[in-house]
């Protein structure tokens, strides 16, 4: 009744006001799950991984320390590196106690992270209540200055002169360096149990960031779906009351209402068309969402090691590249003068004697056939450095390089081509390569592996010139229908028992400053990862290492 009493004007106006509070709601909808999706985003971005990077300085602080207090139980110890293992004790307690203020002053997430720091401080302050008393004894043993008791307490007793009060001094140095031992001891379990509870305190700080992840995951979620519902309510409402109110409208304009109507049914299927087409836009972000969240840890863990390998890469690239780039031309040039050459020979056999001379001296003929193969080893070796500068990229990147299917005997082939250089007349190569089948793998990147291990074998039987019979052994043999096993074995020094455990881990080396950067096994060990294989290392002191690499057939590659 009320409808029939209202003017054509104020129904018209009453059926736009009432779409018009449909869209405003629609909207404000919109506004909301999308502030309240930055809100989560952006909770995300402030509370990343700040944690993770100071625990990172405390165990790297923790490091420092133990090499440096290693170092001061060194016979062979003199003044200037007894000072300088002092100072990085300094400056890692400092590094350590700045990170402790720098986490007191922000707020712990969860009550679990609060007590796994609380105990990890009380490791630390136990560790460095030990360590002064190390120190202090240590203090107490240099002011002796007898730096190396055992061999002075030999000295007298195989010497025919007393000095008691000296042989007393010696005495008492023993018994200080043997309290420095037992102290030692009790450090590194010290060192053992903050080792653990930073594990403890990381796993816990990365298990928060994936709940992160996973809510910031959810809220997308959430907002999709509240607005895909908001608009189809929007759209229906609006459609129903439109169909109303054109039932009460004036019959002199109905025409006019049914052209609207119909206008009104084609934006509607071009509107549904378009939120398909969002959601199919939605739906392919939600997918590169999950794969972007499935490599985040990774990512975050490598980020600074990623950078300053891609700018490596980049410096080692830029010179390769145009090395590469201007053989070609050389080898062409070279070709060309040797062209010459021989027509010189050709039309003038019979030519100056002291060019005869020269000529031999020179041994051209030799110079001639040997130039090619020397360009061919130079070209060869700066593809070599382009492969490996693209697996320092995919060290960091996973995603460069590409799959092929090869022979792992040929790829050792040229690696020991690439090192005929490297291997000295004293070393014998020793090949013993099975009938294998080929396998699809990364080839380049399988190549730095043996690069690598090979490298370390010549570098190892290089420590001793004394040592005869100097041997690398590379065999390769199918173990079954499913597995290929590469073995690589040196009598060299061999590994101690201590080192084997880290030998795999980044930036640890025990090449001197300037011959060893520590990533080559760790690179490794990511490669034979990536292909689903294994590594392992056999070797005892004295006696030689065994590199064993066990890589599937026919078992797809980790991307």
């Amino acid at each position: 009744m009320l409808l029939s009493k209202l003017s054509l004007r104020l129904r018209i106006l009453a059926a736009f006001l009432t779409m018009g509070i449909l869209i405003l709601i629609v909207g404000l909808v919109g506004l909301k799950t999308n502030y309240q999706l930055s809100q989560y985003i952006l909770t995300f971005s402030e509370q990343r991984l700040p944690l993770i990077d100071k625990l990172w300085v405390i165990q790297e602080a923790k490091a420092k320390m133990e090499a440096a207090e290693t170092t001061l139980l060194d016979y062979k110890l003199n003044a200037e590196t007894r000072k300088l293992a002092l100072e990085k004790i300094g400056k890692a307690e400092d590094d350590v106690k700045q990170v402790f203020a720098e986490i007191n002053k922000s707020d712990f997430r969860t009550q679990s992270q609060q007590k796994l720091y609380e105990q990890l401080v009380k490791s630390w302050h136990r560790r460095q209540n030990q360590q002064r008393y190390f120190l202090d004894l240590e203090s107490e043993f240099h002011h002796l200055g007898i730096i190396d008791p055992r061999g002075e307490n030999n000295r007298l007793a195989n010497s025919k002169q007393t000095d008691n009060s000296y042989q007393k001094k010696v005495n008492i140095a023993l018994v200080y360096h043997q309290h420095l031992t037992n102290q030692k001891k009790e450090l590194d379990q010290e060192c053992e149990i903050l080792e653990q509870d930073l594990n403890s305190l990381f796993h816990q700080v990365q298990s928060y960031n994936l709940q992160l992840q996973k809510q910031a995951v959810d809220s997308i979620y959430d907002s999709f779906h509240i607005t895909i519902i908001s608009m189809l309510m929007g759209i229906g409402l609006s459609i129903s009351l439109g169909i109303f109110f054109s039932g009460k409208i004036a019959k002199p304009i109905d025409k006019k209402i049914q052209k609207m109507l119909r206008e009104l049914e084609i934006s509607r299927d071009t509107l549904e068309l378009q939120v398909k087409l969002r959601t199919e836009e939605l739906e392919a972000t939600l997918d590169e969402l999950k794969n972007t969240q499935q490599q985040l840890i990774q990512s975050e863990k490598m980020s600074s090691l990623g950078q300053m390998v891609g700018g490596i890469a980049h410096e080692i690239n830029n010179p390769a590249t145009f090395i590469h780039g201007n053989l070609a031309h050389a080898h062409q040039y070279s070709q060309d003068i040797l062209k010459l050459l021989n027509l010189y020979r050709h039309h003038y056999p019979h030519t100056h004697p002291e060019i005869v001379a020269v000529a031999e001296e020179l041994d051209i003929y030799f110079v001639a056939e040997d130039l090619p193969k020397v360009f061919d080893s130079m070209r060869e070796g700066t593809l070599r450095i382009k492969n490996i500068v693209t697996s320092l990229r995919n060290f960091s990147r996973l995603d460069e390089a590409e799959k092929k299917e090869v022979n792992i005997n040929e790829g050792i082939e040229s690696t020991l081509l690439i090192l005929s250089q490297k291997i000295k007349c004293g070393i014998k190569i020793t090949k013993n390569f099975g009938d294998i089948p080929k396998i699809l793998c990364y080839p380049a990147q399988l190549n730095q592996v043996f690069m690598s291990i090979i490298s370390n074998a010549i570098d190892a039987l290089e420590t001793n010139p004394q040592q005869q019979n100097k041997h690398i052994l590379i065999s390769t043999t199918s173990t079954d229908q499913d597995t290929l096993e590469i073995k690589i074995k040196d009598n060299g020094i061999g590994i101690e028992p201590e080192i084997i455990k880290k030998i795999f881990d980044p930036f640890f080396t025990t090449k001197p400053v300037g011959k060893g950067t520590g990533l080559g096994l760790s690179v490794s060990y990511q490669i034979i990862q990536k292909h689903q294989g294994k590594i392992e290392v056999n070797s005892h002191p004295g006696e030689g290492s065994e590199f064993i690499i066990s890589l599937p057939i026919k078992q797809p590659i980790n991307h």
